[in-house]
């Protein structure tokens, strides 16, 4: 059995379904500038895979500025029952990248050929509804676990199916494989669904949302019971790019810094054949008292000698 997920009998996961989307027709790289593609997809309805599985779509798109929306639903609920920093890497990745978009420089006789065989796309009927729309599977977990295991021994509870898992797991199969003090393993397969427009390569908010994942995770494993802890930021440094072969992205996190308020951590991600994709760095506030569920604002601590003498790693 994979670590908190179903076994053989459950229904096919929903990465290993027949991918919906389409791509970018690379004529339109040539011969459109990057607001003008970007117009076209906004106008023409039918979206890349990304789209299809959490509903990330632009709803303006203007010169220097694009902006996207994506429907918050239970299904990115991790097992706080919280939609992580890290996951909203998948919203916050696309207007970056998109607003820059320059149009690409090639011969016209190129340009001439994509002019004369332009895409034409139609949304199909699908035989379902896309994967966020439908209902939602997995638990999040009662605050009473929290109040009485710490961080380190849930992971461990996840890891062996002892406690069930949460929505995002099922949503798109990260999971946690190791778990010790300071230091995690993480899974996700590099699904087709989690491509964007460029066809053959994984969206780099998805990479984000593993390498983010892996940096909580592994401060989770330094706090005691009865306390919570909120991701305040996430940098991810994209090394190559990854194809969507289907096989498992790997994560290891390690904690760098935990003083009493303000946890450090780092992340690395490599492929199926073990080259590393991306490196990452992180940090989270720790809240003694507060229960798992963290919904309300933060003042975040200001660190001063005191934290420093806090520190263990």
């Amino acid at each position: 059995m994979s670590p908190g997920l179903p076994g053989s009998s459950a229904q096919t996961p929903i990465w290993e379904e027949p991918v919906r989307g389409f791509y970018t027709d690379p004529g339109q790289f040539v011969t459109l500038s990057g607001l003008d593609l970007l117009r076209s997809m906004l106008e023409s309805g039918p979206g890349p895979p990304i789209r299809y599985l959490f509903g990330l779509a632009p709803t303006s798109v203007e010169p220097g500025g694009v902006t996207f929306s994506m429907p918050v639903t239970d299904w990115l609920l991790f097992p706080q029952g919280v939609v992580s920093g890290a996951t909203l890497g998948i919203l916050v990745d696309a207007p970056p990248r998109c607003a820059i978009l320059p149009r690409v420089e090639v011969p016209w006789e190129v340009i001439e050929q994509a002019l004369k065989n332009p895409p034409r796309l139609r949304e199909p009927d699908w035989p379902s509804p896309h994967p966020y729309e439908r209902p939602v599977v997995g638990e999040v977990l009662a605050q009473d676990i929290w109040d009485r295991m710490d961080g380190l021994s849930v992971l461990r509870s996840l890891i062996a199916g002892d406690l069930p898992a949460p929505p995002i797991a099922h949503f798109c199969g990260i999971v946690p494989v190791e778990a010790e003090a300071g230091g995690t393993t993480w899974k996700m397969p590099a699904s087709e669904w989690l491509c964007a427009p460029v066809q053959g390569r994984l969206y780099g908010g998805a990479i984000a949302l593993l390498a983010g994942t892996a940096i909580d995770g592994t401060v989770q494993t330094t706090i005691p019971a009865g306390t919570a802890l909120a991701p305040v930021d996430l940098k991810v440094y994209f090394l190559r790019p990854v194809s969507p072969d289907g096989r498992d992205l790997r994560a290891t996190g390690t904690v760098i810094h935990r003083g009493r308020s303000i946890a450090i951590g780092t992340s690395e991600v490599f492929d199926s054949g073990g080259k590393k994709v991306a490196v990452a760095t992180g940090s989270a506030v720790i809240l003694p008292g507060r229960p798992a569920t963290v919904t309300t604002e933060l003042t975040l601590p200001q660190p001063d000698e005191s934290e420093d003498d806090g520190e263990r790693r």
